[in-house]
C-alpha cells in the first residue's frame, strides 16, 4: 500500500482515539419562604472546564436592600467559581449593582453533597444569599442574608 493511502486511514484512526468532550445539564432549584433560586447550565466533564451557558435567578426576602439586589439574574460572567465531583457540587455567583447608584452587590453560594442513598447526579444542600448595600447617604452598609435548602442535578 502506498504511503499517501495510509495517511488518511491513520489520521481517522487516531482522531477516533481522542477523548470525547462530554457534557451534561445542571439544574438547581429551591423555593421556600425565604427565597426562590433557579440555576441552569451545562456541565462539561473535563478537568478545569468552566460551566457553560450558566444562568441563575433569585427572588429573595432581603429587607434593607434594594429590590434590584433581592431580585437578581446572574449570567455566565457572574459565576465566579464552581466545584463538581462525585461527592459535592458547589457554585458561587457574585454580581454588583449596575449604574450610578450607591454600591450594592448580591452573592449566591450553593453548597451541596451527594449522599450514599441519592441517585447519581443528585446533590442536596444549602444556598446562602447575601445582599450588601451602601446607603445613598454614605451611612453604614447594610448586609442581609437569606438561607435555605436546595436540590441540584448534574448529569
Amino acid at each position: 500500500m502506498r504511503v499517501t493511502t495510509l495517511l488518511p486511514i491513520l489520521f481517522i484512526t487516531l482522531a477516533g482515539a481522542l477523548p470525547a468532550a462530554a457534557t451534561g445539564t445542571l439544574d438547581c432549584v429551591a423555593d421556600d419562604a425565604t427565597a426562590a433560586v433557579d440555576v441552569h447550565g451545562i456541565v462539561p466533564y473535563g478537568n478545569g472546564a468552566p460551566l457553560l451557558q450558566v444562568e441563575a435567578e433569585i427572588v429573595a426576602e432581603l429587607p434593607g436592600v434594594g429590590t434590584d439586589l433581592a431580585t437578581t439574574r446572574f449570567a455566565a460572567e457572574h459565576q465566579v467559581q464552581y466545584w463538581l465531583d462525585d461527592v459535592s457540587l458547589n457554585v458561587l455567583f457574585y454580581k454588583e449593582r449596575a449604574g450610578d447608584g450607591p454600591f450594592g452587590s448580591t452573592t449566591l453560594v450553593i453548597k451541596t453533597t451527594r449522599g450514599q442513598d441519592d441517585e447519581e447526579g443528585t446533590y442536596r444542600g444549602a444556598y446562602d444569599i447575601e445582599g450588601y448595600e451602601v446607603p445613598a447617604d454614605g451611612g453604614e452598609a447594610v448586609v442581609v442574608y437569606a438561607r435555605g435548602m436546595i436540590e441540584c442535578f448534574a448529569g
